[in-house]
């Protein structure tokens, strides 16, 4: 009996959070509409990257050295290289280039995620500033066809997603 006991604050804790704090934060249709739209969730992209490291303390030359290296990568590829071989020419393994399937969670940099769901099957991005410290080129091989829901499919489980994000403070509309 006691041993139940000391878990009865953390339950009042978590009811009071479900019923007063969390109340209202439902989204409209037109917010996951937006959402839905803006993040696409549910999309599946298949992805190769080129990465390359700015060094830590870097100069402002450095910096602008590596992305001017970067276009000339990107313009080899539009000019006809393999993008992996590109990458590979740099001395990148495999598994640094293929990410493979991935939704935009799956991406952890926003900027880097942003870019893949703007570019179309196989274009290549303009060279993006990393949140770790790197210049990114990627390459959008493949949008996985006819398993993304439309939206009225979908908004179930957007709106749980969505419920969740709030709830943990990750999304402010």
């Amino acid at each position: 009996l006691l041993e139940g006991a000391r878990y009865v604050p953390a339950l009042l804790v978590q009811q009071y959070r479900d019923s007063v704090v969390l109340a209202g934060i439902e989204p409209t249709d037109s917010e996951l509409r937006e959402w839905y739209e803006r993040t696409q969730p549910l999309t599946r992209l298949d992805v190769r990257r080129i990465r390359v490291g700015i060094p830590e303390g870097a100069t402002e030359v450095v910096r602008d050295s590596l992305f001017a290296e970067a276009r000339q990568l990107r313009q080899r590829v539009a000019q006809g290289a393999d993008f992996v071989e590109v990458a590979k020419g740099l001395g990148l393994s495999e598994t640094d280039i293929d990410l493979g399937m991935v939704t935009r969670k799956d991406l952890a940099d926003p900027a880097i995620a942003d870019e893949a769901f703007k570019l179309e099957k196989d274009a290549v991005s303009a060279p993006i500033a990393g949140k770790l410290g790197s210049v990114v080129l990627i390459r959008v091989t493949e949008i996985e066809p006819g398993k993304v829901p439309t939206f009225e499919e979908a908004k179930a489980d957007l709106e749980k997603e969505i419920l969740k994000d709030r709830a943990s403070g990750a999304i402010f509309d």
